[in-house]
């Protein structure tokens, strides 16, 4: 799935309907309080919004579907450091750097201290 996003392949209608299919998955998974990771939807879901963002500003590359991936990593763990150290990671590339910076501290302003996990303490103060 996220190939296929970071290759072009779901974009308009088809990545739209993708990612509400595969976020009410997630949100039913977590809300059942079945077991499973929260660490791969997120990646999914990002790199799904990154490819459909792409047919609206296109560009060379998988630039978006790498930075819609940081972007929900640092929205959803409120973390932004962890979402560009994953762009830099996960593609080596120079490139990726500053867009990888500043997509997640973005998301990270906009979600605010929520967080999908209810154990991580807002700071080491308390």
């Amino acid at each position: 799935m996220i190939d296929a996003a970071s290759a072009g392949r779901y974009i308009g209608l088809a990545a739209a309907l993708l990612f509400v299919l595969r976020g009410g998955a997630v949100v039913a998974t977590l809300g059942s309080g079945a077991s499973g990771g929260s660490f791969v939807p997120q990646v999914s879901l990002g790199a799904i919004a990154g490819g459909g963002f792409a047919a609206f500003a296109p560009s060379t590359g998988s630039l978006f579907p790498i930075v819609g991936m940081a972007a929900f990593l640092a929205a959803a763990n409120a973390t932004p450091i962890a979402g560009a150290v994953f762009v830099a990671e996960a593609t080596g590339a120079a490139g990726y750097v500053i867009p990888g910076l500043v997509a997640p501290a973005a998301a990270y302003v906009v979600s605010g201290a929520r967080t999908m996990s209810g154990h991580q303490r807002p700071s080491r103060r308390t």
